[in-house]
């Protein structure tokens, strides 16, 4: 009998010193090298020049996609002023977050281990390169979606090989490849396995270049980037956002020289300018590119509605939020594939309510906090020998109250013909007193103080052996005394 051996796919890795006209996007400069060294070191304004027509270029840039939107921009500006303040710059929080620089080889060993870790050997191809114009992006190639032949897709995942890309680094890197292959890349597989991915209007579902889609898409994408992220802030994107929003009133040299507040390394500080003003004319007048800002506007739509989100049915094609509910019975789930940090769904979802707490985008739940001080405080009092800094205050003394009976007094009366003088008892629970006889002649007095005597109007039952008309028998049946004592005096009966 032969032995099987299972033979481990390799992946492959290539490098690009050029990116290939074909690969390149219609908005992506041709000269941005030359112009980027002549702006950082001359401060000359740039000047791009692009593959499409001056018609085509404008067409784009004046999409719904493209315009720039101030929803968020509150929320963006508070992110900025916490990491400002908690780190100081954000070459700071880069190495905070994402740790110290390393070189494209380390990079690619780290890229390849995660491929490994989710079964994914030999999946897609690992391409570096200098010239694209995001850190990373996940291409597929193959038939047209008609034929509907998922199957027959190839991927490739490219990746910005200079340090310009804020992700080379020893933990930037993980992050990195779960917004490329642990969301755009398993979504993608699976989205090829459900009934609507050759025809997505039948079904209702929006297309694949739809801006709600889009916001979805890269907003689950950068939620993802950070879940594993030493520090949970949405600080890269909401720079993005900011920087959109602040080209409307400033000139490419003015939006540069605006954002060293926030991030020094001027590197940082072109990519971001440079990609708010692609796209325009003329890079010196006012105005911008929105397309950037779906990333910080799809994550924060989905921080505010963890708890409503089906993430595993999420994960199970190219779907936006609000498209949930109409494939939640048309989606095929047993066949579908998730990244290894979606294996605890609730684990994903209490990280992902940490993201949105620290970032300011939901109220603080009090409650929850108020038992982490509780128990802080306890665990503080173990480790300092049960003694605690500020000392306490002295217990307040409180009076006993007398603890009213049961059952309310009943009074009874024993007559006999030797005896003319009645004896009245009352009994209180278990124990009989005797009030008033010819032999027993005292007060039965109830306890002072006690509101409870006061307010408590028992039943009285009296023997008809009394004659209410009688003064005793008017003072068996009042209630009694203010001052909560009762004398009975003995007089023969009438």
């Amino acid at each position: 009998m032969k032995a099987r051996y299972k033979y481990r796919k390799e992946n492959i890795i290539k490098t690009y010193d050029e990116l290939p006209l074909h690969h390149t996007p219609a908005l992506t400069p041709l000269n941005l090298k030359e112009h980027k060294e002549r702006f950082l070191k001359y401060g000359i304004t740039p000047k791009f020049s692009y593959r499409v027509s001056a018609s085509e270029l404008e067409k784009n840039v004046n999409k719904k996609k493209g315009q720039i939107s101030f929803q968020y921009f509150r929320e963006a500006k508070h992110i900025l002023e916490i990491v400002r303040k908690k780190f100081g710059n954000g070459t700071k929080y880069l190495d905070e977050t994402f740790g110290h620089k390393i070189d494209q080889q380390e990079a690619t060993d780290i890229v390849t281990e995660y491929l490994s870790d989710n079964n994914l050997d030999g999946t897609m191809t690992i391409i570096w390169s200098s010239d694209i114009l995001s850190s990373a992006i996940m291409k597929w190639c193959g038939p047209n979606l008609k034929l509907n032949k998922p199957e027959a897709r190839k991927y490739s995942m490219w990746i910005k090989s200079t340090h310009e890309n804020p992700y080379l680094r020893s933990h930037g890197m993980k992050c990195l490849a779960n917004h490329e292959i642990g969301t755009h890349f398993f979504r993608s597989v699976n989205d090829g396995l459900q009934p609507w991915f050759s025809d997505r209007k039948t079904f209702g579902l929006r297309g694949f270049r739809s801006p709600a889609l889009s916001a979805t898409e890269e907003g689950l994408a950068t939620i993802n980037t950070i879940f594993e992220a030493k520090t949970k802030y949405l600080w890269l994107h909401a720079l993005l956002y900011y920087t959109a929003c602040m080209s409307t009133e400033m000139n490419f040299r003015e939006l540069y020289d605006h954002l060293e507040g926030y991030i020094a390394d001027p590197e940082q500080r072109w990519k971001r300018v440079m990609k708010v003003k692609r796209g325009l004319e003329n890079p010196d007048d006012h105005g911008g590119f929105g397309m950037e800002q779906c990333y910080f506007e799809g994550a924060v739509e989905i921080l505010r509605n963890i708890d409503n989100i089906d993430f595993t049915l999420l994960f199970s094609g190219k779907v936006c939020v609000d498209e949930l509910p109409r494939i939640k019975r048309l989606a095929r789930l047993n066949c579908i594939r998730v990244p290894k940090f979606l294996k605890d769904v609730e684990k994903y979802k209490r990280t992902l309510r940490h993201i949105a707490t620290v970032n300011g985008l939901v109220e603080r739940n009090c409650k929850k906090s108020a038992n982490f001080q509780k128990k802080r405080s306890k665990s503080q009092l173990k480790k300092c020998g049960g003694f605690s800094q500020t000392p306490t205050p002295p217990p307040k003394k409180t009076q006993k109250r007398y603890s009213a009976p049961t059952m309310p007094p009943i009074y009874q009366t024993s007559y006999s013909p030797e005896n003319e003088t009645p004896t009245f008892m009352t009994s209180c629970g278990s124990g009989m007193f005797s009030l008033v006889g010819e032999n027993n002649n005292k007060d039965f007095i109830y306890p002072d103080n006690d509101p409870g005597w006061e307010d408590m109007e028992p039943e009285w039952e009296t023997r008809s052996v009394v004659d209410p008309l009688t003064p005793l028998g008017r003072m068996l049946s009042r209630p009694k005394s203010s001052a909560n004592r009762l004398r009975a005096e003995s007089e023969p009966i009438s």
